[in-house]
């Protein structure tokens, strides 16, 4: 079943070493999966990010916690890339651990949108909205929250289709990015510049115009 998943899936022991990771895994890397198992996968996570994620996965080895952090891990081609890691314990009756499953989902395209988020948030007054090529909300600021009327934990997360209709009047004008649109938000004339990137993701500058 590991096989068919699209994420890199692994399997560890009770003490934590891995002895079972999926081809997906081994694709990604490059590396083959005898060189992985046991600790041998550290050496595939970017060094900046190394020990803190060992020392998060003991810790969670020493607790039975679930594990869930966030890492870059590198590609066959050198590349590293963003993955959130979730592992959960598996208990025997009488509640030990016997076994740990888990798997690593690659958000690198939601963490590069964050940080050209946090990079011109700069230009303090402006909303910045973040929407990927499936149409579904990633980001957003508090200024664009106030200009929208509207929450970012509401709606970050969820198909542009199912926000607020003041965001799906600004994803009338994506057809035509880069644009710069004019809309009136609450009553309020305000301007939309509106950019796409190579990756086909959306970004949205708010401001009040005049």
């Amino acid at each position: 079943m590991a096989e068919s998943l699209p994420h890199l899936v692994f399997g560890a022991r009770a003490d934590g070493g891995f002895d079972v990771i999926s081809r997906q895994w081994v694709d990604y890397t490059g590396v083959p999966d005898v060189q992985q198992l046991q600790w041998g996968w550290l050496d595939q996570v970017h060094t900046a990010d190394r020990e803190r994620v060992r020392e998060e996965w003991r810790t969670s080895i020493r607790g039975g916690t679930r594990l869930d952090t966030e890492l870059r891990i590198r590609s066959a081609s050198g590349a590293y890339r963003w993955f959130t890691t979730r592992a959960v314990p598996i208990r025997d009756a009488s509640g030990a651990v016997v076994r740990w499953y888990g798997s690593s989902t690659d958000i690198d395209q939601l963490k590069r949108a964050e940080d050209r988020l946090s990079g011109m948030l700069g230009s303090i007054g402006d909303g910045f909205l973040a929407v990927d090529k499936d149409l579904v909300v990633v980001a957003m600021n508090a200024s664009a929250e106030r200009m929208l009327g509207c929450h970012a934990s509401d709606i970050v997360g969820h198909a542009l289709f199912k926000a607020p209709a003041a965001v799906r009047e600004i994803a009338q004008h994506f057809p035509q990015a880069p644009v710069d649109a004019e809309l009136s938000l609450d009553g309020v004339h305000h301007l939309a510049r509106i950019q796409r990137d190579p990756e086909g993701e959306y970004l949205v500058v708010l401001r009040v115009a005049g």
